[in-house]
């Protein structure tokens, strides 16, 4: 059954997501993407320009996922203080469950 291009596009993201989690982003490639997705090497260009595109969505989907982390069971009604203390202690949570991408959040 063929995949839906935005499917085949949020994989490709998914997979290069977990690749930078767990390799770092320094050995990436699109071919190597293409071949954990079990998609032809050209299959990526057809959603990226080129690399650079590629890891630049990825890397937006990476501060994406930290603001949201950084960001979660914060309260309107909260007071600056707890909001700040909060957030604080989300960093840390983040931090220590993902610190690969940390590094490449900044």
């Amino acid at each position: 059954m063929p995949r839906k291009p935005t499917q085949l596009r949020e994989k490709l993201i998914q997979t290069g997501l977990d690749y930078v989690e767990q390799y770092g982003v320094e050995t990436i490639s699109l071919r190597l993407i293409a071949e954990k997705c079990q998609v032809s090497h050209g299959s990526p260009y057809k959603y990226f320009k080129n690399k650079q595109d590629y890891l630049d969505t990825v890397l937006a989907e990476i501060r994406a996922i930290f603001v949201e982390a950084l960001l979660q069971d914060i309260t309107e009604t909260a007071s600056d203080r707890q909001r700040l203390l909060k957030m604080g202690t989300n960093f840390v949570a983040f931090a220590t469950a993902i610190l690969t991408i940390l590094t490449l959040s900044f």
